[in-house]
């Protein structure tokens, strides 16, 4: 028998239930859904216990963390050859975003991140800003990247912000935006074999697939409807946008929607159920265009402007190890800002509490991050899952990445390319040089990332207030 303060007699049994309710509440926090699914995700009290543990484990940290707040703002300086390969990557990525469109009906703009579902997100938040008046002048334009439509501006409605968004073709309505009488976009389009010039067209009807859909965007209509797309002679299907001013006014016609994709029984050549698969991803989207806003302002943002403060380097885990972590003191550092020397992109901030943040890898494990890769001018834009550090046999560490999208890389164009950062929120800028393949497969890639070298003793962080927002007007036409 026990007695608690108050001399009240409680039974062993009712000790252990209560012992087990705490053991069960606590392991209920850490093991819930969220931790197990998304590993990515941290707990709000997560950072300031990493915080407290560093600062206690390295007495130093505490001094250190109370001047942190004197360390001026330094003016990095740029090597030369990074300098000369991030205006290449700028030129060419905007290049390949503009595409064969007129550059008086075309203006390119940033996008800052994306909205929705973390693993399928069809709302794009660009980094430019508008009134609400402007807004709805701009409501409906066609967004596209290259010859691919993206989706098309939307008005800001109540949203407090005033950046621009666009929801891709895929986007289904909300409860919330069903409720203001927003239905799916439908899409008139035709489809022609991209190895037989020969084959019968399809024309479809299409609109934004259910979340339980294998593929993006649903066919409502097609005609000839039993016509075989799968053949080895005629596949794939690509499937443009038709010009029609009753359905569709103000879409040019000959944008891809993606390619088609058919469930059914393939030695009957019978379909059930068809479907058109974009080739872009959402979260791998870096610039986009806006098509018929000549009165359109809007420039690609240098990372060289990007906002930095300077933070020191506290502790890193020694090298050869198959994980990299990094102890960083500095005033205001947010979470998932990325880490920089120059313009090299080191790292992401994974916590920050207190004047102490720690910060990991491109490639650490499960974190996902947009990629873009350069080779001889031609960029690709990927969006990759770390799977951690690979050393090889002299000793060499490479981060490995799988690609999410797209579905295979061509692995001969991409060997040798060089890797600069997506575009992930304002403070994880596009344009940073993360490193160059050495190896790569269909699905993944090993990347010599500069992160996994020693760092500086002082590196910089990107802020995210202080980066350009371009603001969008309209003018006469």
């Amino acid at each position: 028998m026990l007695f608690s303060k108050d001399k009240s007699l409680h039974s062993m049994k009712a000790v252990r239930r209560r012992r087990a309710r705490v053991g069960l509440g606590i392991l209920a926090i850490v093991l819930t859904p969220i931790a197990c699914c998304a590993p990515e995700f941290e707990l709000p009290f997560e950072a300031p216990l990493r915080a407290g543990m560093a600062a206690l484990l390295r007495p130093a940290a505490l001094v250190t963390v109370a001047r942190a707040g004197e360390v001026a703002r330094a003016d990095l300086d740029f090597d030369a050859r990074d300098v000369a390969l991030t205006e290449r990557f700028l030129a060419s990525l905007d290049r390949q975003a503009r595409g064969q469109h007129a550059e008086d009906r075309l203006r390119l703009v940033t996008v800052l991140r994306t909205e929705g579902a973390r693993k399928r997100p069809t709302t794009l938040v660009l980094a430019a800003t508008a009134t609400a008046a402007e807004a709805a002048a701009l409501a409906g334009a066609p967004v596209v990247h290259g010859e691919d439509l993206v989706g098309f501006v939307v008005a800001n409605g109540s949203r407090a912000d005033a950046q621009l968004r666009v929801q891709t073709i895929d986007h289904v309505p909300t409860r919330s935006e069903a409720k203001l009488g927003q239905t799916k976009r439908r899409l008139v389009a035709i489809a022609h074999s991209a190895v037989d010039s020969e084959a019968p067209a399809l024309r479809l009807l299409v609109e934004a697939g259910h979340a339980k859909d294998p593929f993006r965007l649903r066919v409502l209509r097609a005609a000839p409807q039993q016509l075989e797309t799968w053949a080895e002679g005629v596949a794939p299907y690509i499937a443009r946008t038709m010009a029609s001013e009753r359905l569709q006014p103000g879409l040019p016609e000959g944008l891809v929607l993606g390619s088609i994709e058919d469930v059914g029984y393939r030695e009957r050549a019978f379909v059930l159920s068809r479907y058109v698969e974009p080739r872009f991803d959402a979260r791998s989207l870096v610039r986009v265009g806006i098509l018929g806003t000549a009165a359109l302002t809007s420039s690609i943002e240098d990372p060289r402007d990007a906002g930095r403060g300077v933070a020191r380097l506290l502790w890193s885990s020694p090298l050869r190890t198959p994980w990299r972590r990094a102890l960083l003191v500095g005033k205001g550092m947010s979470r998932g800002a990325a880490v920089i020397d120059g313009l090299r992109c080191l790292g992401r901030v994974a916590w920050s509490a207190g004047g102490v943040a720690g910060a990991v890898a491109l490639c650490e494990v499960d974190a996902r991050v947009p990629l873009v890769l350069m080779q001889d001018d031609a960029t690709k834009a990927i969006y990759a899952r770390g799977d951690g550090v690979v050393t090889l046999a002299d000793g060499t560490q490479l981060g490995r990445f799988e690609v999410e999208h797209p579905g295979s890389l061509d692995v001969e164009r991409w060997r040798g390319a060089w890797v600069y950062s997506g575009v992930d929120g304002a403070s994880f800028p596009h344009g940073l040089v993360c490193g160059r393949v050495r190896e790569a497969t269909a699905r993944s890639i090993d990347v010599e990332l500069f992160g996994l070298a020693p760092w500086p003793d002082a590196v910089a962080w990107v802020r995210p207030a202080a980066l350009p927002s371009p603001r969008v007007h309209r003018g006469d036409r």
